[in-house]
């Protein structure tokens, strides 16, 4: 019969003792269980008493009360003054407890900690308690006993003696292998500081039921008789502009508001808002204020009746502030039928600061004498240090004073005394100026700051720090850029100043180690920092870091899509509102020569062609500069005034997208003199002439400006009907959501049925639209986080902040300023943006300044271009991550003959490149097979030959090598294809023919040689 081997490991803590009757009665427990329990255990007590009756019970805990499960009662012999006897007990523990489920175990105690408990009375007072002994008792004394898991204990069917039947289901209940999944009881919702800047934007999480049965059980009895904590840090950097901002909200997909809900005030007083069984708010202000610019932990400890709130700061845990609130009403608490919002809402506000953690403990109380305070250095804590800043500003300040020095030395026509005729004359000049001499004792960078600051007119931080940024940023531009030194202090000094784009940029040197030591705690806070403010590229960073969990960072997609919401909304206000001298983004790919020819610069021949084909009135060349003039695509700068001139042109000759865009600009005065009337001549004029556009515009204008929802209605069903114009089924959708459709109810599934199929068009509000919906549900979709970061990253990825540092990293290639290129491309690709990923990997891949960068940039960057976005994942890429694996995988197989996971995953790579019209994917997966390398049937089908699982070698071969010849996609590759096909094919014959050249030609051969010779 089968047996199991289990070692398990049981912890003793000691509760209390209590010692009566002036410390002469005692009652001590010496060897408790420190193994499996087994059915028949002995301990060995000690007393000390004048008691008649000791007693013995085992007790679990159920959270609401206590259970006993064994008590044993037992007659003592009564000692005199400090006597002590020892005495033995055998306890029989209920197999419930000991024994794992299975067959004859099926109603088990799935606690794992028991309460052994000792008490004694005399036989008069034992008569008068009922079964109370140990609560009544005045000795007494408690141990607790940590148990095994249930599943971990041995089974009682080992120990019995079974029947033929019973015997055979218990070998087939040995098949179900049980498995107890970690259940969410103690949920981090903050792992990584989620910085808050008094906007709406606020994190949502939500909570599952249990998988376990008995906790699910549980839960769904404790609805009114319930208890949970709250753990947090807070870092307020500045107060409430409003009465009261939020911390912690509860509300479900109608907005419904559920118990807790945690605000702060204007002045830092902290609000705690329970609802009632009815759901009737009920709020209550503490005392407890929070300063500011100080780290802060909050403890909130609920139960049904009671609130409790703790408050401890960083400069002193020693001390804790508290405030309490008795409820004198019913309130109801299921923590799965809510959201979690952490931060602002629709409703509220966030304040401005950050949440550095916070955890949710879902059934239990937190005791502030057990929290961690060993949190020294946590990353959290050094977001706002101080320090850091200390030594760039004060060196700072020393390089002003010194500007002023020689303004004043400049204006008094002051120079350098000549220490040749000092020396001659022996007489020393008590007026000697002291710049000279500070000035040339100054360092490189000292020197270049210097020169930087004697530039500016103005002396204030902000006008410092900007003057600075752009500056380095012009250099990095230029071949010049060979000094990260001057870069990296230039860029901490920027920061304290409060320049943000400067935290990015440090943040994007530090991550990737590119100049500087590589330091993911370092580049981790920059980051932060840079987000906190709305740096756009940082929030596009954090996004990403949290969607695929790079860098340091948890895979978190309600974070992912906290930091992508708000990119995405300035990335549709950039679109609404253009300005020039922008970039909207490209793609341009550097190992492809048609994208290079594809950029469009001012002085290119392509640019020059256009506007002399548009002077000439050429309507489809005038078209095509005023949008690449409107928008800022292919390498040209935004210029939105030259934009609607072409616009113009091609209005006055009927065009409908330009009498389209003509009349936008003219109605809403961008680019143009406002001119509402003639603007909405040329919008309906492009309506006739066929813009779907149109449509939506006239629409728009009838409800913003006439207030006339009915003829808006009008133009937009049109436009939908007509042409499914994108943006009518937006307005559509808006007015179901409200309640605006011809008077009808409020209808979010119309409005998610019109916004959903505008998304999947590319319409930016829609998309937006979308992805609210799958954070949230709203009672129409369930929710899904990682669909809503999707969606708002593909409008984040519209901001014009990319299509600046893309055009930067372009025009840095082509003028082969490598170091320049890689850094505006790394700039992009830490934003998680494909198209740059893929460059910066190419450029790695291609030039010799990869030794400057701390990290394996080729693969990382080729690797994070297939993620990014696996529909355009490129070709090239593939190919490249397949080669890293065969490389990794190559030794192994070498050591043990048959393939490793890196040899598999090699194989998927070269199959989705050939997927994607990559030959040289193919023409590998053939080198494979010819070397020896299993190719599976999976791999096979993914290629397009499910046939060739089975063949020979020579077939599979064959068959690869001629379909490599036939690519569309071939071109530098046909000579490899060509002379491995006909290598194939002379092996073969080789092969098949060897056996007879080797018994008849060679003999004949011979024969006729010697013929010959004689």
């Amino acid at each position: 019969m089968l047996r199991f081997l289990i070692i398990f490991v049981i912890t003793l803590n000691k509760l209390n003792t209590l010692v009566i009757k002036d410390n002469s009665d005692f009652i001590r427990l010496y060897n408790l269980p420190n193994k499996q329990l087994e059915h028949n255990d002995i301990i060995l007590i000690s007393y000390s008493l004048s008691h008649n009756i000791g007693g013995l019970e085992l007790a679990l805990d159920f959270d609401l009360f206590d259970h006993v499960v064994y008590s044993k009662i037992f007659n003592t012999s009564q000692t005199k003054r400090f006597q002590v006897e020892m005495e033995k007990i055998v306890i029989k523990f209920p197999y419930q407890l000991r024994c794992r489920p299975d067959l004859l175990n099926n109603k088990y105690f799935y606690q794992n900690k028991i309460f052994i408990r000792l008490w004694m009375l005399n036989r008069t007072e034992a008569a008068d308690k009922s079964n109370f002994y140990y609560k009544d008792a005045k000795v007494k004394t408690e141990y607790s006993v940590k148990l095994v898991d249930p599943y971990s204990r041995s089974s009682k069917i080992e120990k019995e003696c079974l029947s033929f039947g019973s015997e055979i289901l218990f070998y087939k209940e040995l098949k179900n292998v049980y498995y107890c999944d970690l259940e969410q009881e103690k949920i981090h919702i903050i792992t990584n500081p989620l910085p808050l800047n008094g906007k709406h934007y606020g994190k949502v999480s939500e909570f599952m039921p249990y998988t376990d049965v008995f906790l699910e059980a549980n839960r769904l009895k404790s609805f009114s008789n319930f208890r949970f904590s709250i753990l947090l840090w807070i870092y307020i950097e500045e107060y409430c502009k409003s009465s009261f901002c939020s911390i912690y909200q509860r509300y479900d997909s109608y907005l419904k508001r559920y118990t807790p809900n945690i605000f702060i005030t204007n002045k830092g007083n902290i609000i705690v808002e329970i609802y009632n069984s009815r759901n009737a708010p009920n709020g209550a202000k503490t005392m407890l204020s929070l300063p500011l610019k100080q780290w802060c932990r909050l403890i909130f400890n609920f139960t049904n009746k009671k609130w409790t709130l703790y408050v401890n700061c960083k400069n002193d845990f020693t001390k804790a502030l508290r405030a309490e609130n008795y409820i004198d009403f019913d309130v109801v608490y299921n923590d799965v039928e809510a959201y979690v919002v952490v931060g602002g809402s629709i409703k509220i506000n966030s304040f401005n600061g950050l949440i550095g953690k916070l955890t949710v403990f879902r059934n239990r109380l937190i005791d502030l004498k057990t929290i961690d305070n060993s949190l020294d250095n946590d990353m959290m804590f050094k977001i706002y240090d101080d320090k850091s800043c200390k030594a760039p500003l004060k060196k700072l300040h020393f390089l002003l004073k010194i500007k002023e020095i020689k303004k004043k030395s400049i204006i008094k026509k002051k120079s350098c005394e000549n220490n040749f005729l000092e020396l001659i004359s022996n007489v020393e000049n008590k007026k000697q100026n002291d710049f000279c001499s500070i000035y040339s004792n100054l360092d490189n960078f000292s020197s270049y700051l210097l020169d930087q600051l004697i530039k500016l007119k103005e002396s204030n931080p902000e006008t410092i720090g900007q003057h600075l940024f752009q500056n380095m940023i012009q250099i990095i531009r230029t071949s010049q850029f060979n000094n990260f030194t001057n870069l990296i202090e230039t860029l901490k000094i920027c920061s304290c100043l409060n320049i943000h784009e400067s935290n990015y940029v440090l943040s994007v040197l530090y991550s990737n180690g590119f100049g500087v030591e590589l330091n993911e705690e370092l580049g981790k806070i920059y980051l932060i920092k840079a987000a906190k403010h709305g740096d756009r590229l940082s929030l596009l960073a954090l996004g990403h870091n949290h969607f695929y969990g790079l860098d340091g960072f948890t895979i978190d997609y309600d974070q992912s899509y906290y930091y992508y919401r708000q990119i995405s909304e300035i990335a549709k206000d950039e679109l609404y509102n253009p300005k020039s001298n922008e970039n909207f983004p490209f793609n341009v790919r550097l190992s492809e020569k048609n994208d290079l020819e594809t950029v469009v610069t001012e002085n290119s021949e392509i640019f020059n062609w256009l506007k002399y084909q548009a002077k000439n009135g050429i309507v489809s060349a005038q078209n095509k500069l005023s949008t690449l003039f409107y928008w800022g695509i292919q390498g040209v700068k935004r210029n939105i005034k030259a934009g609607i001139q072409f616009f113009k042109k091609g209005a006055e000759k009927n065009d409908p997208e330009a009498s389209f865009s003509y009349g936008l600009a003219l109605a809403k005065g961008k680019g143009v003199e406002k001119n509402t009337k003639l603007g909405i001549e040329y919008l309906e004029k492009s309506a006739k002439l066929g813009s779907s556009r149109a449509f939506a515009a006239l629409g728009h204008y009838a409800y913003q400006n006439e207030k006339n929802v009915t003829k808006a209605l009008i133009y937009w069903l049109e436009g939908w009907e007509k042409y499914k114009d994108v943006d009518c089924a937006f307005n559509l959708g808006y007015f179901w959501s409200e309640g605006l459709y011809f008077n009808q109810r409020a209808n979010l599934k119309k409005a998610w049925e019109f916004w959903s199929y505008a998304a999947t068009k590319g319409q930016i509000d829609s998309q937006i639209k979308v992805a609210d919906f799958n954070s949230r549900g709203y009672g129409v979709i369930p929710r899904n986080a990682k669909l809503a970061a999707t969606w708002a990253r593909t409008v984040g990825e519209k901001s014009s902040v990319l299509g600046k540092y893309l055009h930067e990293g372009l025009l840095a290639y082509r003028e082969q300023n490598w170091k320049g290129s890689i850094l505006f491309y790394l700039m992009t690709a830490y934003a998680g943006l494909e198209i740059s990923s893929f460059n910066l990997a190419f450029l790695c891949e291609e030039i010799d300044e990869i030794h400057l960068m701390k990290i394996d940039c080729i693969t990382k960057y080729y690797n994070q271009s297939i993620n990014s976005n696996l529909e355009r994942g490129n070709s090239y890429a593939y190919v490249k991550m397949g080669d890293y694996f065969y490389e990794k995988g190559r030794k192994k197989f070498n050591l043990v003959g048959y393939n490793s996971n890196e040899i598999n995953k090699a194989l998927e790579y070269y199959s989705l490149a050939f997927q994607k019209g990559n030959p040289q994917g193919l023409f590998n997966i053939a080198f494979l097979i010819e070397n020896g390398y299993h190719v599976s049937a999976k791999t096979f089908e993914r290629i397009g030959f499910p046939e060739l699982a089975n063949q020979t070698l020579y077939n599979k071969l064959n068959e690869i090598y001629k379909s490599c010849l036939m690519s569309e996609h071939l071109n530098d590759g046909f000579l490899p294809c060509s002379i491995n096909f006909f290598k194939n094919k002379i092996k073969f014959l080789f092969n098949y023919y060897y056996s007879t050249l080797v018994l008849f030609v060679f003999p004949m051969v011979a024969m006729f040689a010697v013929v010959i010779f004689l």
